[in-house]
């Protein structure tokens, strides 16, 4: 017993020592030493062996940070807007030397914490006068916006708009809000600060919400009438919606559905002195993709914003993250004090109900990539609950100007040449939960940023088994407004743990939030990085509701360059300089933000990891805004830097360039009039469980020289209702619309394959499929024939109950003229039912039914592409035919005769959800090559894929439907 004690006691003794001595937060770092253009000192970086990196959670009786967001239930029981949260700003307020925090608070006083070192903080709220408790409190930044190195407190509002306080020094403030120019405007969120006007003074963006909206109105009714064509909202409650409170506010959607608008956001523009004006939405600040001014006020459900410098012009540009139906706005800045729209087609996907957003190289190609949060479920069965009547609206989809939006959390990979792929699936971030803060963090140091995502919702107002239960209830009387409001209390808390993603250096990430310890198992919003016990790694702030805020100690072990700032003029942190830090093998680059962060806002400094030992080759590049260079070498591992912006500079940083080598194209833009007709069909009123539509997958393309003048022309097919568009080639200088017989005719049904060829006199031929899966008759021919020079039509085929999707052409008997191969895309109203393709023999520019070569394509399977190739080159082409749900098949030509040796040539295993096919020989050996398009890992699949994915499909509740079940 004595001998257990003793080692015991060994035991704590020793822990305490680690936790004591090797924390070592006490001690004061080393004095300043001065350089060019910069002074460093030494950090006080500990090293605790056996400690892994990843985070402490500090209590609250030790720090004195006693703060809790409270909200009363009766409060967002009649008021869901509340439950979007509050945040956290970090900054040193009195500078000191040591990184403050403030506290916003939607239903108490705000809190203000003076950092007293060795991990003790002091409440001097009430001191500073900055409890702001006539508020509700939704996000707050500290930033120093009069260029007098104290930072001012910004606290945005519900109800109040946004209020500045002036730092008077020695934790003092004064309220500024109305000398200051600030709108009390009502509903409002995430504040970010940057310069976008480049005048050396820093600007404000204020995103805005709803303090409170139509869904917390029980018993709401609307009157709808119709004016030129357009369903308008025309009174709410019985009043008119001409009223100020109601103007603008309400729209019908394509659903028939009343749908809200939210706030407009504000642009503040410094004026300087800590005068603010703001700029208007149609004033020209801000314009459309095409330089076009605004000709209204957007009015989305903003969430969040954040200024970064997007294509590294040394301007600020502004991603802001709009929540349900509103778009996301990605505004470009053209250095002139204005803002162009991103083009729509530079970003083709975004988050739909947009909540946080923060920036990073994650790849470290030297481009910043853009992190977007939504709510999609991590779990299964959650994600089933939560998804509800979801359906796409597909003529919205499918217009080129739309960017389509999803529930999942989005990265949008930077390609380095202005435009973005959304790789979030493959990444492995598109589910988060129900997520509100991201910071990009590199937690590790290992020279690549993870992600700390914080999330949960007090109410989950998603839950469909709750939903459907109140619907019942609703249905079965008229329910009065209090039990309306007690019945939301029948919506669980959707208490969810915290994520932590580390970079795997790959572009991907794996999720390991309890092995660093961030794993806070509830609901939080705001999110704030700083360094409180100045060791150089960044310690992280998170505000929870109605539970403690959690402060978390890194406790990474790895070497590290802390970088802070001091700029000229009114900017003195730095805002929106970009770092870019050399040291071994891959260039570390940030950016310094203020506010951004959802409701929240970071300090001003910016951690790297040290990659190498020796000092030479450590670099730090430093581009200031509006373009300005300072360069710093042989930097020093452990090291806190503060780069002076000078006064003048000759350097100055060039814009970001695109591909540079030679062109191998002149741009010729020509606007192809008409544009593609499409109408919208509901795939899933048939199917509801299918996964995508197949009756929208656009047109088909061929370049034939109709004329026969020697100029190909363009000919392109349509969809049901609209017609065959063709251009004819005026000898390269221009196209020219033809709309004459045999294309003057509207189509019954949506043209899909397309093929052309001559003939035997010599005469052009163009054969189009005529789809018949939205009508899914059998009736008339699949195939349509289009001669040009006898201006007719000729339907010549058998009618087909499979859905025609293919045409490819093949001399297969090696007769001298092609023969035709017609490939099935599905069975109507009977997906996955694997339909049967067929073959049809060119005799005499008749095409005939091959009846026998015809059963190896029986029930061969939805047919997505299909070629003829000679593989073998013995004069008889092959056919290769690519399968959704299946293999590539191949059928080797003997001397005419097609036998199918998949499995021979080793494609039988490989099964997947094939594409198109193209075939040349890349590798130039004298073999011919094929690449094939699959639906790629960057998919809802993509963490399932260890395991094989199954579809089952019958009759099973006999409807007359095929149903459809998906397991993996």
């Amino acid at each position: 017993m004595l001998c257990w004690c003793n080692q015991r006691l060994f035991f704590l003794i020793t822990n305490l020592f680690l936790l004591v001595g090797g924390s070592n937060h006490a001690q004061e770092p080393a004095s300043w030493q001065q350089g060019d253009h910069h002074r460093f000192k030494l950090l006080s970086v500990a090293k605790s062996p056996g400690i892994q990196a990843g985070f402490a959670l500090m209590a609250q009786v030790n720090t004195g940070i006693a703060f809790t967001n409270q909200l009363p239930v009766a409060r967002h029981m009649t008021n869901q807007m509340l439950l979007n949260g509050s945040g956290v700003a970090a900054s040193d307020v009195d500078g000191d030397g040591h990184c403050d925090l403030y506290f916003s608070s939607i239903d108490a006083p705000n809190r203000l914490f003076r950092n007293l070192g060795d991990w003790r903080f002091e409440d001097v709220t009430a001191s500073a006068g900055v409890g702001c408790g006539e508020f509700d409190a939704t996000a707050c930044v500290l930033a120093d916006l009069n260029g007098d190195t104290l930072p001012e407190l910004l606290v945005n509002t519900m109800y109040q708009g946004l209020r500045l306080f002036r730092n008077l020094g020695n934790f003092k403030f004064e309220e500024m809000t109305q000398q200051a120019g600030l709108r009390p405007a009502p509903g409002g969120m995430t504040v970010a600060i940057g310069d976008f006007d480049v005048d050396g003074l820093p600007d404000i963006y204020v995103s805005r919400y709803r303090a409170a909206a139509l869904m917390d109105v029980p018993n709401a009714y609307v009157s709808i009438k119709t004016d030129k064509g357009k369903r308008i909202v025309t009174q709410f409650n019985g009043r008119s919606t001409s009223e100020p409170d109601l103007k603008h506010r309400f729209y019908v959607d394509v659903r028939g559905g009343v749908g809200e608008y939210g706030e407009p956001d504000s642009l503040y523009r410094n004026k300087g002195d800590l005068i603010f004006e703001e700029m208007s939405w149609t004033g020209g600040v801000f314009k459309d993709e095409f330089g076009k001014t605004l000709s209204e006020t957007p009015r989305d459900w903003g969430l969040a914003a954040m200024f970064r410098d997007l294509n590294h012009d040394s301007y600020p540009d502004l991603y802001v993250c709009n929540d349900f139906d509103t778009p996301d706005r990605i505004w470009i800045n053209d250095g002139n004090g204005s803002f162009l729209a991103l083009p729509a087609d530079a970003i083709r996907q975004t988050s739909w109900f947009a909540m946080g957003v923060d920036m990073a190289d994650v790849d470290r190609d030297g481009d910043d990539d853009i992190l977007v949060l939504d709510m999609l479920a991590r779990s299964h069965a959650t994600r089933m609950n939560q998804l509800g009547d979801v359906k796409p609206v597909m003529e919205l989809i499918r217009q080129a100007s739309h960017r389509p939006q999803y529930m999942k959390t989005t990265l949008q990979m930077n390609r380095g040449d202005t435009t973005y792929a959304e790789v979030g699936q493959w990444a492995g971030l598109a589910s988060s939960d129900w997520a509100w803060g991201a910071a990009f963090l590199d937690v590790d140091l290992d020279g690549y940023e993870d992600i700390l995502i914080t999330n949960g919702h007090e109410r989950d107002g998603r839950n469909i088994d709750v939903a459907n239960q109140l619907k019942s209830l609703r249905q079965a009387r008229k329910l009065s407004d209090s039990e309306i409001f007690q019945n939301r209390l029948k919506f669980p808390r959707f208490n969810t743990a915290n994520i932590a993603y580390r970079n795997q250096g790959d572009g991907t990430f794996k999720q390991i939030s309890r092995e660093w310890g961030f794993d806070f198992n509830g609901v939080s919003h705001g999110i704030a990085l700083a360094d409180l016990d100045r060791d150089g790694d960044l310690d992280v702030v998170v505000n929870n509701l109605n539970e403690p805020a959690s402060v978390y100690q890194n406790h990474a072990q790895a070497p590290r360059v802390a970088i802070s700032l001091k700029g000229l003029n009114g900017n003195s942190q730095g805002v929106g300089a970009r770092l870019e830090f050399k040291n071994g093998d891959v260039l570390q680059s940030q950016e310094i933000i203020a506010g951004g962060k959802y409701l929240s806002s970071d300090q001003a400094v910016r951690t790297f990891a040290w990659k190498r030992t020796d000092s030479d080759d450590a670099t730090l590049r430093v581009i200031w805004p509006a373009g300005n260079v300072t360069e710093i070498d042989s930097l020093q591992a452990n090291c806190l830097y503060e780069i002076q912006q000078p006064y003048s500079n000759s350097t100055r940083s060039p814009q970001k360039e695109g591909f540079s080598g030679p062109k191998l194209f002149s741009d010729k833009v020509i606007q192809l009039e008409p544009a593609h007709h499409d109408l919208m069909f509901d795939d899933w009123a048939r199917q509801p469980l299918m996964d995508a539509s197949l009756a929208h997958e656009g047109p088909a393309v061929a370049w034939v020289d109709l004329n026969q003048d020697g100029w190909e022309d363009l000919v392109v097919s349509s969809a049901r209702g609209g017609k065959s568009a063709v251009w004819l080639n005026q000898e390269g200088r221009a196209l020219e619309p033809y709309d004459k017989p045999p294309f003057h005719l509207p189509v019954s049904r949506d043209q899909t394959g397309l093929v052309a060829w001559k003939d035997a006199a010599n005469e052009v031929r163009l054969l189009m499929a005529s789809y018949n899966y939205e009508d899914g008759l059998d009736l008339g021919s699949p195939v349509r024939e289009y001669r040009f020079k006898e201006k007719k039509t000729v339907d010549g085929f058998p009618g087909q109950q499979a859905s025609i999707g293919v045409l490819t052409l093949g001399d297969v008997d090696r007769d001298g003229d092609l023969d035709l191969f017609m490939g099935a895309r599905a069975m109507p109203g009977r997906y996955p039912t694997p339909p049967s393709s067929f073959l049809f023999l060119n005799e005499n520019g008749v095409f005939k039914l091959d009846e026998e070569r015809s059963k190896l394509f029986k029930s061969i399977g939805m047919v997505k592409s299909a070629s003829w190739v000679d593989i073998d080159r013995d004069g008889f082409p092959e056919l290769f035919v690519a399968l959704e749900w299946g293999a590539i098949c191949f059928f080797r030509n003997d001397s005419g005769q097609l036998v199918d040796q998949t499995a021979e040539v080793g494609l039988s295993e490989k099964l997947g959800w094939w594409s198109g096919m193209a075939f040349g020989d890349f590798d130039e050996n004298g073999t011919i090559d094929f690449v094939a398009g699959n639906l790629g890992v960057n998919g809802p699949h993509q963490k399932y894929l260890h395991h094989p994915l199954r579809l089952y499909h019958a009759d099973m509740d006999g409807n007359q439907v095929i149903d459809i079940v998906r397991s993996h």
